[in-house]
């Protein structure tokens, strides 16, 4: 019983705490040398936090990018990975939660000095412990690549990023996914790009402008319009021995008519059925 219980706990809901309402414009992405390109935008320190606002169109891989290799990452975010290198070493921390073409989803890292923790639509989707103030580089930050090989191409849509030499909370980022009030006066807000008919810097520092290389697009993005990610919950359990034993289940159930909800019992593993069972 206190095993199953355990699981209950760690039952993992990845659905947005809002509804996604982007009416403006996105960077799109359509792959090839089409990014936009920051400038050396260091994150010293032993926080951050990088978010974006995402749909993928293809087998894309950078979002935000300020590396060139494992030695060096001062923060990378890739659809189901964000990696950083600290002092103490390289860590990337993958999700395990599987990205669909063509929906909208808040993405979101944070690293406090003790763990690297991804969030999937403001829901904690990976934590994985690690330590060290990060490693700062030489390099532009790029949004949709890699500014050095112009190698890794998102393919898609890309908005609302934001980059803070803070670790912000699970609330902070539920509360702001879908946009940022008063960014000139967000304390540790070093940059934010809502790309609604240009590439400039919210947060108000005209350093960290953006430059568009290639030919990246700035248009509306269908998948995020009205996009519906709210949720209600509620999870039982069933069959449950009394003899310390595992032989039940636990079962989530849902409101919000998505067809595409996974759930996990670990943060690990993700499954399209709402029930596990213990054997």
């Amino acid at each position: 019983m206190k095993h199953l219980v355990s699981r209950l706990f760690s039952v993992v809901i990845l659905f947005g705490l809002s509804t996604l309402m982007i009416q403006a414009q996105s960077l799109f992405v359509p792959g090839g040398v089409n990014y936009v390109e920051v400038g050396d935008l260091d994150v010293a320190g032993n926080q951050i936090t990088v978010e974006a606002i995402i749909t993928q169109t293809g087998n894309g891989v950078n979002i935000v990018s300020k590396h060139t290799g494992p030695a060096n990452v001062n923060y990378l975010m890739r659809p189901g990975s964000a990696e950083i290198t600290t002092t103490n070493g390289y860590i990337n921390a993958v999700t395990g939660f599987p990205l669909i073409n063509g929906e909208c989803y808040h993405l979101a890292f944070t690293y406090d000095g003790t763990s690297l923790d991804y969030y999937v639509n403001g829901c904690l989707a990976s934590s994985t412990p690690h330590t060290g103030d990060l490693i700062i580089n030489d390099y532009a930050t790029a949004i949709g690549d890699m500014s050095n090989c112009q190698c890794e191409s998102w393919i898609g849509y890309i908005d609302e990023v934001r980059i803070w030499n803070v670790a912000r909370s699970q609330a902070d980022i539920q509360a702001n996914m879908t946009t940022l009030p008063a960014p000139t006066t967000q304390p540790g807000l070093l940059a934010y790009y809502k790309f609604d008919g240009d590439y400039l810097n919210a947060q108000g520092n005209a350093t960290w402008d953006g430059t568009p290389i290639g030919s990246p697009q700035l248009q509306a993005n269908a998948a995020c319009q009205n996009a519906d990610l709210t949720f209600q919950n509620q999870v039982t359990v069933a069959d449950v021995s009394c003899n310390g034993g595992s032989d039940g289940s636990v079962t989530v159930t849902s409101t919000g008519g998505h067809p595409n909800y996974t759930y996990s019992p670990d943060g690990i593993n993700f499954f399209p059925q709402n029930s596990q069972k213990e054997n």
